[in-house]
């Protein structure tokens, strides 16, 4: 089959319109028109525009240059996403670009600094399912359950990989090496594909560089977390294993005497999450566990008093806070520290999603489709955006940016204004967003 995704299933455009074994851990081989609108003008540097509302399409409207009011949100910039009234399903941030994903799995990518357009592909056809995107260096590989869709920067399709099992999990990347669980005839596993040019220049179908299989045998459907050159991944189960991302070794081997993994009480669906802190495993044992990094001991545990599913997941940030969604709850804020047992620092009960954060201030979704500004030490909400029609937001770990894509088919990239006295033009629209302060 060409390398160009095999007969027509990407389609890309840059316009509108495993070996060795161990006791536990087995291997087996087998320009366009871009509409960015920057909005920040201050007198001095570049902040501005009032968030403005959203009607179907974005009009023209006189701007008025005022001074913008404290505590509130402005538009950074915006970007015509192009998908001809296609709904947008997902998006995802990366370091360099933003991916939205189209409920036709469509995906289109635009620079996370300006909103430049970048490219737009069918990644896969509709009805696939259709994981998060692996940012790597050099390309984005793009996951469903039988292929790896491989694109570079400028959104040309470099390779479609065929993979040679079922993709249980979403993925997540090291190098040039792509990292998930798998279903194999034998048994779950998780699996290394190797997606550099080098590798699958020659051949269509590739067998993986690693895979390796838990103690338990069950499958890996949560997603796996990566920190630095480790892979951390979880059976259904509840066994956590550390790997090393480039042969799949186990990390905890030598220090463990208990299976080289660490095993939780329930099972384990939501993804995991990493960082220098420890891995942070959800079970519906209604626990979430830190892990040690480079032991595979417990650290501490939370306990949230119901079970923690598939949306549970567990996000780290670069602070000291852990976030959790937990049902009747809300989004709970959780202090890294040291254990044996963690409680809640604080809890927002109807926010839904985290988003974006800074310095002061968390910013979280309401149930109502607000934007919510917590103060991250003391958990109160200081204020929250009026306007509350934005279909879909990403989750923003790099800064305090919140990014939304409208009904309009528009992509936002939205600041806060947390000091009064900036001058800036406030835009009108159809119906003005206001700003709601609350103490």
């Amino acid at each position: 089959m060409p390398g160009d995704g095999g007969g027509g299933r990407h389609h890309s455009d840059r316009h509108p319109r495993a070996g060795a074994h161990t006791p536990v851990i087995q291997h087996q081989s087998f320009s366009r028109r871009t509409v960015v609108s920057s909005c920040l003008t201050l007198a001095a540097a570049a902040l501005g525009l009032a968030l403005a509302a959203g009607c179907s399409t974005p009009k023209h409207v006189d701007r008025v240059p005022t001074t913008l009011p404290a505590q509130g949100f402005v538009v950074a910039w915006q970007a015509d996403l192009a998908l001809d009234g296609t709904p947008v399903k997902s998006l995802h941030v990366g370091d360099e670009f933003i991916v939205a994903y189209s409920e036709e799995n469509r995906a289109v990518a635009v620079t996370r600094a300006t909103g430049a357009y970048a490219f737009g592909a069918n990644v896969a056809r509709p009805g696939e399912v259709l994981h998060g995107p692996v940012f790597l260096k050099d390309w984005t590989v793009f996951p469903t359950t039988t292929t790896l869709g491989i694109y570079d920067k400028r959104g040309r399709i470099l390779r479609t990989m065929e993979l040679p099992f079922a993709l249980r999990s979403g993925a997540v990347g090291v190098g040039t090496l792509v990292l998930m669980g798998a279903d194999l005839t034998n048994g779950g596993r998780v699996v290394a594909m190797d997606t550099a040019p080098s590798v699958f220049r020659d051949q269509h179908v590739l067998g993986a560089k690693w895979d390796a299989m838990g103690s338990d045998r069950s499958g890996f459907s949560s997603h796996p977390a990566v920190y630095q050159t480790q892979v951390f991944a979880a059976t259904r189960n509840g066994f956590v294993y550390g790997l090393r991302a480039a042969d799949g070794k186990p990390l905890w081997g030598v220090l463990r005497d208990t299976d080289y993994g660490f095993h939780a009480n329930g099972q384990i669906l939501a993804p995991l999450a990493a960082d220098q802190t420890g891995v942070y495993a959800a079970s519906r044992d209604s626990k979430l566990y830190c892990i040690d990094v480079l032991t595979g001991r417990l650290k501490w545990q939370y306990f949230s008093g119901t079970e923690l599913r598939e949306p549970n997941a567990p996000i780290v940030t670069t602070d000291n806070l852990v976030y959790l969604p937990v049902a009747g709850k809300g989004i709970v804020a959780i202090e890294k520290g040291e254990g044996p047992i963690r409680s809640q620092k604080w809890n927002i009960p109807d926010a839904v999603q985290l988003l974006a954060q800074d310095n002061q201030y968390t910013y979280l979704l309401a149930r109502d489709r607000t934007i919510l500004a917590v103060d991250k030490e003391k958990g109160a909400v200081r204020f929250r955006s009026a306007r509350n029609d934005f279909a879909v937001f990403g989750t923003n770990l790099k800064d305090g940016v919140v990014y939304a894509a409208g009904r309009d088919g528009w992509l936002y990239a939205i600041k806060p204004i947390a000091k009064p006295g900036l001058v800036g033009e406030l835009v009108l629209d159809v119906r003005p967003l206001g700003l709601v302060a609350t103490n």
